[in-house]
């Protein structure tokens, strides 16, 4: 199995963190001397990354760190929801996809993702209710599902 470089960098860099370790150091292209140094921007690229490569745990990790230096940050929320229903933990993804639509209620993603995982827990009531919104602020992939099932929004 041919393991990724930048993995093994993201893989390294929680395990300094968890270690408090506060020499100089580079992770995916960020320098800093103390890991307060990484910025909540810088955090949300390198959770962004992990997402990108199916690191749903590494994902989760990097957007607690946003969310320390930016509890408003709906984008955060909204990705750790993708990471919590990745891993099939749909209960979480939705509080967290809840957080998100409060930060950014025009955020027809969350709708759609939260619509989805209310489908996986069979609240189908609650999924179509998010499904019919996010169809309504302009989700495709809403309008899609929803044309296919015979229901109007």
């Amino acid at each position: 199995m041919k393991v990724r470089c930048s993995s093994l960098l993201f893989l390294l860099a929680v395990i300094l963190i968890i270690a408090g370790c506060t020499h100089n150091k580079t992770i995916e292209g960020f320098s800093a001397t103390d890991w307060s140094e990484i910025s909540d921007t810088n955090w949300s690229k390198i959770g962004r990354q992990a997402i990108d490569d199916n690191r749903w745990n590494e994902a989760l990790n990097a957007y607690d760190k946003v969310l320390e230096l930016n509890p408003n940050d709906a984008s955060a929320y909204y990705n750790r929801g993708l990471a919590y229903s990745n891993l099939g933990n749909y209960k979480l993804a939705i509080l967290n996809y809840d957080r998100a639509i409060e930060l950014n209620p025009k955020d027809a993603d969350a709708y759609y993702n939260r619509g989805n995982a209310y489908s996986r827990l069979g609240n189908s009531s609650y999924a179509n209710q998010d499904l019919k919104m996010a169809a309504k602020l302009g989700n495709i992939f809403a309008q899609k599902s929803l044309k296919e099932k015979g229901i109007t929004w």
